[in-house]
């Protein structure tokens, strides 16, 4: 298995977008749906306190895909970086599920020592899953968003929590902010191929992807 990296998110920083592009691009193979299985087993794990029992990793490429020899598998799943959004009662465990996580994660250490963090400015990251809460169906102001979610957005921003659990295994972690994303597509690219000693993706697309509602829409 030719694993090029691993990227665990944030959410809200791209990651559709991205992971549409390595589905797309000939250099790359991706694992978003084929992560889904082993995700749920760790939350569910977490949930239930049961976090000494052995999660089996399974991780698969999407679709019908299957691995060329020029090829790199990206595993991409922005739940890999934190967890509970509607389960209000066990926010308090997503440190918990992060460390876990990471721990799982990192048996694939051998098999690639990179990993991908996008990050986002905190004020931007909050309103932008505010939007999305209204988007799925939520209603309630920004604030009736922040008191109700408060537990969820301290844990999903504490970086330092992030990287100290994922550092234990992946001696390669590249964070980078998503407004440089938002900036310069191109050498958002560039830096990863350089720092993942992978190729720069040249595949890239026009259609906006999972669009965000405009704030009057939202109103």
């Amino acid at each position: 298995m030719n694993i090029g990296f691993i990227h665990i998110g944030l959410m809200k920083t791209a990651s559709t977008y991205m992971q549409n592009v390595w589905q797309k691009d000939s250099f790359y193979a991706l694992s978003w749906r084929g992560t889904l299985k082993f995700l749920e087993n760790l939350r569910r794990a977490v949930k239930n306190g049961d976090t000494d029992r052995y999660v089996q990793l399974d991780i698969n490429i999407d679709g019908n895909q299957s691995l060329t020899p020029d090829q790199y598998m990206v595993i991409s799943n922005e739940g890999f970086s934190t967890a509970y959004l509607n389960d209000i009662g066990f926010q308090d465990r997503i440190p918990s599920f992060i460390d876990f996580t990471s721990q799982n994660l990192g048996r694939l250490a051998d098999k690639t020592p990179n990993l991908l963090i996008v990050i986002r400015e905190p004020v931007s990251w909050v309103r932008s899953m505010y939007i999305q809460s209204i988007k799925e169906g939520s209603f309630g102001s920004a604030q009736d968003f922040i008191d109700k979610q408060s537990t969820f957005i301290k844990h999903s921003l504490d970086m330092e929590h992030i990287v100290k659990c994922y550092e234990r295994y992946f001696n390669n972690i590249m964070v980078l902010p998503y407004e440089l994303f938002k900036k310069d597509e191109s050498l958002f690219w560039d830096i990863i191929s350089h720092s993942f000693n992978t190729p720069a993706v040249k595949t890239r697309i026009k259609k906006r992807i999972n669009e965000s509602l405009d704030l009057k829409r939202v109103f």
